[in-house]
């Protein structure tokens, strides 16, 4: 309570207190050195977490939260070291496993990081759903979607149960457009829910309760069960309880001034009363609260299928129980600036920001900098992903709310002010400092604490579209030193350094992206154009299509440039026929407008009128397919 309070000298007194009364407590260890590393001093928690190791005996939990103190400074050797003594003195600790896989996989050695997550598995009698869903979700982030629906159908076999199994694969098959297979899934889901005796909590008071709208991003190992700690993300946390205990009985913050005034989502264009679908009845008829993940995914499947008022139902219900929930509030932030509601837009990223749940609140401080850079504040865009960078820094090494205007009912800014980020003087923000790219300030050796790939990522394209290159190649730097195997970062800092006209620094990011991501189109296409197009070299480019085409058959618009780079650059009409009709070839889902209107056009510049008039038909029949289908 002191810690959550910010009143550190008191906390401090009482976790000496608690260690010197029972010194084998490893939660009291566990809290006070996240409390010193929450406040820069990182000498002092490796001590507190080396004392409370050595006279625990090696608590697996305790080295857990140790290793991830160190990962979120950079020092990943001294954190696979921890985690691997965690798991000799249990091969069965989940939270163990699951991140030492998780570096080996950041490292690219995945073939290491399975046959850690298979150990696992064994040590836990062969199978275990948090586990094998948590390994699932990494292989379907490198698009290999076959591996990981395996994954899930024997999480799922080994615990029907286990309600997030069914929803990470619900999201599985809702990316890869499967709506009607995952919308069967989701059901799965809320039926798994109405058994599921360990199920997660239900509002973002647990880090277990986060999500995103794809509805995979989310630390499926936590709060699963309570075997000993094995199934629990950490049998550790930050105020030293345990944090496997259901949040659902939580009560939802005191409404501030911006949670008593109406609503965002009771705006008039909403006001209509609309009854979900089945499975939004589904939903509303279990013998306990949805939880919030479950539910956010669930608007994220209507949205794609465009049921807005469906979504919108489902994501109510996420608002009563969690008002402030970060996920919620960043997608009711987009879905109102996509309608040009941009104060509504920002009511939204500003609640979000006082989430609980740090990777919430950052995609609200994310929302909230690209709201104000689309409105032309590019210094206030700035100042957004400073704050939110620096409330990172804080809540990194912490489990209570440690962001700004967390827990207070009247820091909120003014709603009638205009939109942008409250200043350094306003209220909740003096706190936190903005972090300096040259400077290190809220980051350890340049590591950035508690921020993603994504946030970093997003960040540098504010510096990019301002023409502030140094900065912006800084911050790729450090989305890519966060997460190696993000193909997103790779590709936005090929496309920067393109565009700068630094080719072989693009080419290097190129190559880096398609090593993480082979099955990614979208990489390859990018990569083979700026070989042929911007470097002229037809051979070397002959040679990234070939081989993209081998990672991605059904991918028609490689087919398409690679003949278009034989027809326009080679003046190889044979061969561009040839490619043309490869990708002409692939499954009806796939299939590509534009590549049978560039096909009609090389036909006409040869003559072949009946071609032409054939292969225009065809475009046209896929373009209204196109238009037909639902957004």
């Amino acid at each position: 309570m002191e810690a959550a309070a910010g009143n550190a000298k008191a906390a401090r007194e009482k976790y000496q207190a608690a260690v010197q009364a029972e010194p084998r407590m490893p939660h009291a260890y566990a809290a006070w050195a996240r409390l010193e590393a929450s406040h820069g001093d990182y000498d002092k928690a490796r001590q507190l977490f080396k004392e409370g190791a050595d006279i625990t005996s090696g608590n697996p939990p305790l080295l857990h939260a140790w290793a991830q103190m160190e990962l979120q400074l950079g020092r990943t050797p001294m954190a696979k070291q921890l985690l691997q003594q965690g798991l000799q003195g249990d091969p069965g600790h989940i939270p163990c496993c699951m991140s030492l896989g998780e570096v080996e996989w950041l490292s690219g050695a995945h073939d290491t990081a399975r046959k850690v997550w298979q150990q696992g598995v064994q040590s836990n009698g062969g199978a275990c759903a948090p586990l094998l869903c948590f390994w699932a979700h990494k292989e379907a982030h490198i698009h290999n979607h076959r591996r990981a629906r395996e994954l899930l159908a024997a999480a799922r076999q080994a615990d029907p149960t286990h309600a997030r199994s069914a929803v990470s694969w619900a999201a599985l098959e809702d990316r890869s457009g499967d709506k009607v297979r995952a919308g069967s899934l989701y059901a799965d889901a809320v039926t798994a829910l109405a058994q599921d005796v360990h199920c997660y909590p239900t509002s973002s008071g647990s880090s277990a309760a986060t999500s995103s709208l794809d509805g995979m991003d989310w630390p499926v190992g936590a709060s699963d069960g309570s075997n000993g700690g094995r199934s629990s993300a950490s049998a550790v946390s930050g105020n030293g309880s345990n944090t496997s205990a259901p949040a659902a009985s939580q009560k939802p913050p005191r409404p501030n001034r911006l949670l008593s005034k109406p609503s965002p989502a009771t705006s008039s264009r909403d006001s209509e009363q609309v009854a979900p679908d089945s499975m939004g009845h589904e939903a509303c008829n279990t013998s306990q609260p949805m939880p919030v993940h479950l539910l956010h995914a669930m608007a994220a499947h209507k949205l794609r299928q465009g049921q807005r008022q469906e979504a919108l139902a489902l994501l109510a219900q996420v608002e009563q129980q969690d008002p402030r929930n970060g996920h919620m509030c960043h997608t009711r932030g987009v879905l109102a600036q996509q309608e040009g509601l941009g104060a509504e837009a920002r009511e939204w990223f500003l609640r979000g920001i006082q989430s609980s749940d740090l990777g919430g609140c950052l995609l609200c401080w994310e929302g909230l900098a690209e709201l104000l850079s689309f409105l032309g504040q590019p210094d206030s865009a700035r100042r957004a992903f400073q704050q939110g960078a620096a409330a990172a820094a804080k809540a990194a090494f912490t489990s209570q709310p440690a962001l700004p205007f967390a827990g207070s009912s009247t820091s909120a800014p003014s709603s009638s002010a205009s939109v942008g980020v409250p200043g350094p003087g306003s209220a909740g923000m003096a706190a936190a400092p903005a972090p300096s790219l040259n400077s290190g300030a809220g980051s350890s050796e340049g590591c950035y604490p508690g921020l993603t790939s994504r946030f970093l990522r997003q960040w540098a394209l504010l510096e990019k579209k301002t023409g502030n290159a140094d900065k912006a190649e800084a911050l790729f730097r450090a989305a890519s030193t966060k997460d190696p195997q993000d193909y997103k970062t790779w590709l936005a800092w090929a496309v920067f350094e393109r565009r700068r006209g630094r080719i072989e620094a693009a080419e290097r990011a190129f190559q880096c992206g398609v090593e993480v991501a082979p099955g990614n189109p979208h990489m390859w296409y990018a990569y083979g154009s700026m070989v042929w197009k911007v470097k002229g070299d037809l051979g070397a480019a002959r040679a990234i299509f070939h081989q993209a085409t081998r990672r991605c058959p059904r991918a028609a618009p490689l087919w398409m440039e690679w003949a278009l780079m034989e027809w326009r650059g080679a003046g190889d009409r044979a061969v561009a026929a040839g490619l043309f009709q490869q990708g002409a070839n692939v499954p009806p889902a796939y299939q590509h407008a534009p590549l049978y209107e560039a096909w009609a056009q090389m036909e006409g510049e040869l003559g072949n009128k009946d071609s032409v008039r054939s292969l225009l038909v065809a475009a046209e029949s896929l373009a209204l397919k196109m238009r037909a289908r639902p957004a």
